[in-house]
C-alpha cells in the first residue's frame, strides 16, 4: 500500500487595512458597530421608551419599584427580561458608506423604539433569519 500524505488547505491571506495591519475590513466593522450599539442603550430616547413602557410593581418584593409591558404581547415583565427593539432595521455596517444611515437608524427618536420582552424579540429574529 502507497503511504497516505496529508496536504494542508491553503489559507486565503485576508487583507488587514486597519490598525496598523491587525484587523480586517470585517473585524474592524463589527468593532465599531459593536461600540456604537454599546453607547446607543444610554442615549436618551432608549430612556423615553423604557419610561413610556412601565408600571409600578405592588408586590412582596421592596427592592423593585417597576415592572414594564411588552408592546407586543401586553405582557409584564422586569428590566432585565425586557430589550429596546428598533421599529426600523439599523441595517448593516460593513463600510463608511454604511455610517451615516446606520448612526441615524440606531440613535432615532423613541417613537421609533419598541420595548418588548425577550420572547418576543426572540421571535422577531427567528422570523427575519
Amino acid at each position: 500500500m502507497g503511504k497516505k500524505t496529508k496536504t494542508k488547505a491553503l489559507k486565503k491571506k485576508v487583507n488587514k487595512p486597519f490598525a496598523d495591519g491587525t484587523l480586517s475590513n470585517s473585524q474592524f466593522f463589527g468593532m465599531l458597530r459593536s461600540a456604537l450599539r454599546q453607547k446607543s442603550r444610554f442615549f436618551y430616547s432608549v430612556k423615553v421608551a423604557r419610561e413610556r413602557a412601565r408600571i409600578p410593581y405592588i408586590g412582596p418584593s421592596k427592592r423593585d419599584k417597576w415592572r414594564y409591558k411588552c408592546e407586543l404581547c401586553n405582557g409584564i415583565f422586569t428590566a432585565k427580561q425586557t430589550c429596546v427593539h428598533h421599529a426600523i432595521e439599523c441595517g448593516t455596517l460593513t463600510s463608511f458608506e454604511d455610517l451615516p444611515e446606520f448612526t441615524k437608524r440606531l440613535f432615532c427618536n423613541s417613537s421609533d423604539l419598541l420595548l418588548i420582552c425577550s420572547d418576543c424579540h426572540s421571535k422577531i429574529h427567528h422570523a427575519n433569519n
